[in-house]
């Protein structure tokens, strides 16, 4: 997941798209340890660009994972339930932001401004 990002500027669009389906796929499927990760790297890659607004299949694909999880799927996956807030909600707002909904992505936003997850990073 770091090799995406370590290497951005010298992949092209076409296979940073193809390695960040895998990363979707694998969150999807809810395969194995390192979850939260796959979530803060598609978080990640979203705020800087490697996943852009017209990618729509990644866009659909990040819907999917939101919506995929609630806090007791993430607890159930020993995800580490504050930074997957944090990095889910963030993942929702930027989804909103460019015209998404579903229930997943105001579950998260919704979760992440209840009190006990309030963060301010």
């Amino acid at each position: 997941m770091n090799f995406i990002y370590v290497n951005r500027d010298t992949l092209t669009h076409q296979e940073i798209v193809h390695y960040v389906n895998i990363i979707i796929n694998r969150a999807l499927l809810r395969n194995s340890d390192g979850l939260d990760a796959c979530i803060g790297y598609l978080r990640l890659y979203l705020n800087e660009g490697l996943i852009r607004k017209d990618d729509q299949e990644l866009m659909e694909g990040l819907v999917s994972v939101l919506n995929r999880y609630d806090k007791k799927t993430a607890q159930e996956c020993n995800m580490n339930l504050v930074m997957v807030t944090r990095d889910m909600s963030k993942i929702g707002k930027t989804l909103k932001k460019f015209g998404y909904s579903s229930e997943g992505i105001n579950y998260w936003i919704k979760l992440d401004s209840s009190g006990r997850f309030v963060t301010n990073f």
